[in-house]
């Protein structure tokens, strides 16, 4: 629930406590002038407070324990989406011996082939290492898959998380190395320099949330 929608909703309850307080204690009985006015809302103080303490009870903390239970797991999880993009950076930049900085993107990815052989074995059992182009899309897929799972709980997620989890999900790069494998006739992946060094920028952009929001102390993952 937003902040502004539970203060709204108490600032209503102290109303309601003052009409039925103002009733009750200082001007008790009728009144000639008011009497009308004043029966209606008392009438319906006592009709909104019952109400209100029966949603905070069935509605607000169930809410909050929820959300309280999944702050563990969101922050093991969501970490897992920019500590993806951290990894491939660093995988790409040590096949390259160059530095594994957002600036670097295009020297890195201009150096790679996506025929080359990755850091990754191709499948379990055999020794021949995946190429850097699968090697992309599975990390950009285990991304999506990652989103996925965390979108399972929309209802107790915050608005700004939502939005920079979708900013990765459907930005080019991943969109692009997730569709249905084909081998590029490029030399090298500097075609993905721009829309790379763009979801980069978006994982910064989600670990600055968590670092603000969760803390850093189980932020630093590594797949």
């Amino acid at each position: 629930m937003r902040l502004s929608t539970v203060r709204l909703l108490s600032a209503l309850v102290v109303v309601a406590l003052s009409a039925i307080v103002y009733r009750q204690v200082i001007v008790p009985g009728p009144l000639l002038l008011w009497n009308s006015i004043t029966e209606v809302i008392y009438g319906l103080a006592l009709s909104y407070v019952p109400g209100f303490l029966v949603y905070v009870l069935t509605m607000v903390l169930p809410e909050v324990r929820q959300k309280q239970r999944l702050r563990p797991y969101l922050h093991r999880t969501v970490a897992t989406v920019y500590g993806d993009a951290e990894h491939t950076l660093g995988e790409l930049a040590k096949a390259t011996k160059l530095e594994a900085t957002r600036e670097r993107v295009a020297d890195i990815l201009a150096a790679v082939s996506p025929r080359g052989a990755s850091t990754d074995l191709q499948g379990i059992g055999t020794p021949a290492m995946a190429t850097w182009i699968d090697f992309l899309r599975r990390r950009a897929e285990k991304t999506r898959h990652t989103i996925g799972e965390v979108f399972r709980f929309l209802p107790y997620l915050d608005a700004e998380l939502v939005r920079l989890l979708v900013d990765i999900d459907h930005c080019f790069y991943v969109s692009h190395v997730t569709r249905p494998p084909i081998m590029p006739g490029n030399q090298n992946l500097s075609y993905l320099a721009k829309g790379y060094a763009s979801y980069l920028e978006a994982a910064e952009r989600l670990k600055a949330y968590v670092h603000k929001n969760f803390g850093e102390t189980m932020t630093d993952h590594r797949p």
